[in-house]
């Protein structure tokens, strides 16, 4: 996988923020205690507090490049350290924010399968490193999914809920990732050079849909606060 692929590829997936981005297939789990959720009118200013520190603390793993040039997994897990830290503050008694906090959880471990893939050097170890960060991405949109029926279940206001889902953009661009992967690992197992040179190109011409952080947040500050 070319570096240029794997440094837009881990800008979409910080850029999209923690909380709003979502891949693949659908888990149909419903959330835990919809009847709860329906009473959710509003964040408490706890609530929307945590929030806005994963979205903070996004911006500034995005700003320091994300994960592209941390070249050991010590380096790359202290760079995501503050985003699980805030995440952990989301986990609770209540049922929306355990939604979000799984979601949030999901998008740290997805960040350091991603890391992973920049550390390796051996076709069979880049094999294994990039079928670990596609397992990842589907555990990831599992709990997004959840996160997302959770969100719509709540009686928030139209405009918050709108910020706290995934936008059809980022399914679209991680499904296109999702298929990339695919063709990387079959390329790697195949120690084709043909089919490493179709990866790589398919690699260069992927561009994902990268959303503003800052957008994002400044939409969650005007529209959930």
């Amino acid at each position: 996988m070319t570096g240029g692929h794997r440094q837009r590829a881990a800008a979409f997936l910080v850029a999209c923020a923690v909380l709003v981005s979502g891949c693949g297939t659908e888990d149909t789990t419903a959330p835990s205690n919809p009847s709860d959720l329906a009473t959710v009118k509003a964040l408490t200013p706890d609530q929307a507090a945590a929030i806005e520190k994963v979205y903070v603390e996004a911006l500034r793993l995005e700003a320091k490049g994300g994960v592209a040039k941390r070249r050991t997994r010590a380096a790359s897990d202290a760079a995501i350290a503050p985003v699980l830290r805030a995440c952990g503050a989301l986990d609770g008694n209540d049922a929306l924010m355990r939604e979000l906090f799984r979601s949030c959880a999901g998008e740290g471990t997805f960040l350091r399968f991603t890391a992973g893939t920049y550390r390796c050097t051996n076709p069979d170890l880049c094999s294994e490193a990039y079928m670990a960060q596609r397992a990842a991405l589907g555990r990831l949109v599992a709990a997004e999914r959840r996160a997302d029926r959770a969100v719509r279940a709540t009686a928030l206001a139209p405009a918050c809920k709108q910020v706290l889902t995934t936008p059809a953009s980022s399914y679209a661009g991680f499904r296109e990732l999702d298929g990339l992967l695919v063709k990387i690992i079959n390329a790697l197992e195949s120690q084709s050079r043909r089919d490493r040179t179709r990866a790589a190109r398919a690699a260069r011409a992927f561009e994902a849909p990268v959303q503003s952080t800052q957008g994002r947040l400044d939409l969650f500050r005007s529209s959930c606060r």
